[in-house]
């Protein structure tokens, strides 16, 4: 440093050895060209995440002519911001995670059943369905603010028949939630959970068609939750869930006695042996059922919300927390045994047929659908009684409950015919005699009797006065001695209208 100070105060006096702290340099890449900076960012800025001489290198082979150095391109791929750079090498999940700001969350700021949050889960276990080995899937409801699981439905695979269960439990014994919290997944967006409109067909009594859109209730509006969705695959949005699965997967999956692990750094080593031989060596032990799993998962999930202390909880239990924060019991809402039957009704417009109104592949009939046939109808399925449908009007009016497969062979050939002749008939007689009301009794049965009765007596008496002899022109006066000349034959014309056989005889021409 010394002799440097030397050698600038020789080439340029004082001004060479005084400090320039506030001089601005041009910055990184200042001295490069467009072509090189362009050449650089796009070589860089990739998701393969390249390095920086991999991105120097394929610059210098592009522009031959680039006098760029190795540590003047590194300083301008570590000049670019960060937030640019993570997006393009890291990926947008990344790029969310680092730069993106997220919701901070109270949960303080609830009460009990003010939220509840629901999500499908695979158990990391292995389990015997109807000789099968599966993964079973559970379906739960927690309560947002003290993270107790209300409701929950152990299944084969998850679906919105899952999700009702769970719900139904949660509203059953604890009462309703005024709001829900889901993803967006595909079940959660059913239109049986949360309503949907459609567009049917309908006739004025002009008998003119129109299209009217006519919108069916889902489960949740019905029963009284307000649905909230998040953002897909973000496990974010319901951390408090997501940490109970792994809780669960702790004390259940691992103890149940056929634990396979999340991912392949948690797999056992003989959890392959499960499926099959390896080298000779097979699981002799019997995996649990799947009716094994169901008795285990119930008792587990009240185990951990009844003993479990939570520290977001201040050291309580989650039924303990549950139970502190619930509001007053008259603001407490409880359904009623008729709410819950008719949200079980799946809503859905059919058209009617000959066999009446298909619903998933069966017929369902009703002798009054007959009169409906081509047009479209509502329909309510539910589960409470599957071999029934309730068939509406458009507008909501109730025609029947029709039955399923009605007219389908049941083996009994007899009865099988004896029922579908006795439909036939009673279609067929009520086609014949109508409604039965008002007896017609027409003046005119045919257009030609119209006709005639306006038209048929009048003659063409212009026509004939034109064209014939009257009696004044038989009276008129004749030249003497011309009175009883024979009179000559004359052409007679004759109305065709009012004209009979008699006529063209030919004695009676003159």
């Amino acid at each position: 440093t010394f002799y440097r100070w030397i050698k600038a105060w020789k080439e340029n006096g004082a001004s060479g050895i005084t400090p320039k702290y506030g001089t601005k340099r041009g910055g990184a890449g200042e001295s490069l060209l467009d072509e090189e900076r362009e050449f650089l960012k796009y070589f860089w800025l990739k998701n393969t995440k390249p390095t920086a001489m991999h991105a120097y290198r394929l610059m210098k082979a592009n522009l031959p002519y680039s006098t760029c150095s190795y540590q003047t391109a590194l300083r301008y791929l570590n000049s670019i911001p960060r937030m640019i750079a993570g997006y393009a090498r890291e990926g947008a999940g990344r790029f969310e995670n680092m730069f993106l700001p997220y919701m901070e969350q109270d949960m303080t700021r609830y009460k009990s059943l003010d939220v509840a949050v629901s999500d499908h889960h695979c158990v990391d276990c292995i389990v015997v369905y109807k000789g099968q080995k599966i993964r079973p899937w559970l379906t739960t409801f927690q309560d947002l603010r003290s993270g107790k699981i209300l409701g929950w439905c152990p299944c084969v695979k998850p679906s919105s028949l899952s999700i009702m269960a769970a719900y139904y439990m949660c509203c059953i014994k604890y009462g309703i939630p005024k709001s829900l919290l889901f993803d967006n997944g595909k079940d959660y967006r059913g239109k049986w959970l949360n309503g949907h409109k459609e567009t049917v067909r309908t006739y004025t009594p002009e008998g003119l068609t129109e299209e009217t859109e006519i919108e069916f209730k889902g489960t949740f509006p019905m029963i009284g939750s307000e649905v909230h969705f998040t953002r897909t695959y973000n496990g974010k949005s319901k951390a408090r869930q997501e940490r109970y699965f792994r809780i669960l997967g702790e004390y259940l999956a691992k103890d149940i006695g056929s634990y396979t692990g999340s991912d392949s750094r948690t797999r056992p080593d003989d959890a392959a042996l499960m499926f099959r031989s390896i080298n000779g060596m097979e699981m002799r032990g019997e995996l649990p059922s799947f009716s094994d799993f169901v008795s285990a998962c119930s008792s587990m999930i009240e185990y951990i919300n009844d003993s479990f202390e939570c520290a977001t909880n201040g050291g309580k239990t989650r039924s303990q927390t549950f139970m502190e924060n619930l509001p007053p019991p008259e603001q407490i809402r409880h359904p009623t045994k008729e709410l819950l039957q008719t949200a079980l009704c799946k809503g859905e417009v059919r058209r009617v047929g000959r066999n009446g109104v298909k619903v998933g592949g069966t017929n369902f009939w009703g002798a009054e659908l007959s009169a409906y046939i081509g047009q479209d109808v509502r329909v309510y399925t539910s589960l409470a009684t599957p071999l029934e449908v309730t068939c509406c009007t458009a507008a909501g009016a109730l025609i029947c409950t029709a039955k399923a497969d009605y007219f389908k062979e049941t083996g009994n050939i007899a009865a099988d015919t004896e029922r579908l002749s006795s439909a036939r008939k009673k279609l067929t007689l009520l086609a014949e005699t109508g409604s039965n009301e008002v007896k017609a009794s027409p003046e005119h049965e045919t257009m030609i009797e119209v006709a005639a009765s306006i038209y048929g007596g009048n003659s063409l008496n212009q026509v004939d006065k034109f064209l014939s002899f009257d009696e004044e022109d038989s009276s008129e006066k004749v030249a003497a001695g011309a009175e009883n000349l024979p009179q000559k034959n004359k052409t007679k014309l004759i109305n065709p209208l009012s004209a009979d056989s008699s006529v063209y005889a030919r004695d009676n021409v003159q």
